[in-house]
């Protein structure tokens, strides 16, 4: 066993350090000599009286070994205690104001994205409409020309006809077809700077614990049972509907943002 020693005060204020290896050399052999008796074979009330006895100095020095085991962890648990409330007093607001300034950058983030997405479909469209303005222009264009073509076909059959004396069908009108005018390039906004947080949307379990289903597990206000959050998220993914007979869910599925900070590489 270790050779850890652990300080204690008495009641008196008397520091004293007892060791765990007295526990061990104190109580193993007694521990040791019961485990053996404890193989007793009752065949007879005298036996039976024996095993009685037998399992009445176990208990006790089980209890025994369970109060000294108590006694000496007893600082470590308090040290512990101490140690957790120290580390909290300086983490605990660290750890607050970080999350509450990556909240505030995933905010920005979005807003800009969500502005940088909105302008590029702006600049799209505007590029679409100059786009159909510019073709309407070359539509009407070559619709004159081609009015202008076939206009001058027509007159030199008519003044062919009149030389000649027979009806002279006019030549088909010969004209490119419009030209197809093609989209803008549209100019790319400024790049997004980039952030010390990702953000994505993912599919969170959420379980209503005030839902009369779970009435009957509920008593002053605290739920007596565990939700087994992996079996109702399996049995809603089947296409379950956990309602427990109302008209609203105990239980559903719901798309949430989540925020997380990048990878720092040092």
């Amino acid at each position: 066993m270790s050779g850890l020693t652990i300080t204690h005060a008495d009641a008196g204020g008397v520091v004293f350090a007892p060791k765990l290896q007295v526990l061990q050399a104190e109580q193993q052999g007694k521990a040791l000599a019961l485990t053996q008796a404890c193989a007793l074979v009752i065949t007879d009330a005298a036996s039976m009286a024996k095993a009685n006895d037998i399992a009445v100095v176990c208990a006790a020095l089980e209890k025994e070994i369970e109060a000294r085991r108590l006694y000496l962890k007893r600082p470590l648990i308090d040290t512990g205690k101490a140690i957790e409330a120290i580390i909290d007093g300086v983490a605990a607001p660290l750890g607050l104001a970080r999350r509450s300034l990556v909240g505030r950058i995933a905010a920005y983030d979005r807003q800009q994205r969500e502005a940088a997405a909105a302008a590029a479909r702006k600049a799209a469209e505007d590029a679409e409409k100059e786009r159909a303005r510019l073709q309407a222009i070359d539509d009407d264009e070559h619709r004159q020309k081609v009015a202008a073509e076939r206009a001058k076909a027509e007159a030199d059959a008519r003044e062919l006809e009149t030389i000649i004396g027979t009806p002279v069908a006019a030549e088909p009108v010969k004209v490119e077809a419009a030209p197809v005018v093609r989209v803008a390039p549209v100019a790319v906004a400024a790049p997004v700077p980039p952030a010390a947080v990702t953000t994505r949307m993912v599919a969170k379990l959420i379980v209503d614990e005030r839902h009369p289903a779970l009435a009957a597990f509920r008593v002053g206000g605290e739920l007596l049972i565990t939700v087994n959050h992996a079996a109702v998220r399996r049995a809603l993914d089947a296409g379950a509907v956990l309602n427990g007979g109302t008209t609203w869910p105990w239980a559903h599925i719901e798309m949430c943002e989540q925020v997380a900070m990048k990878a720092v590489r040092t």
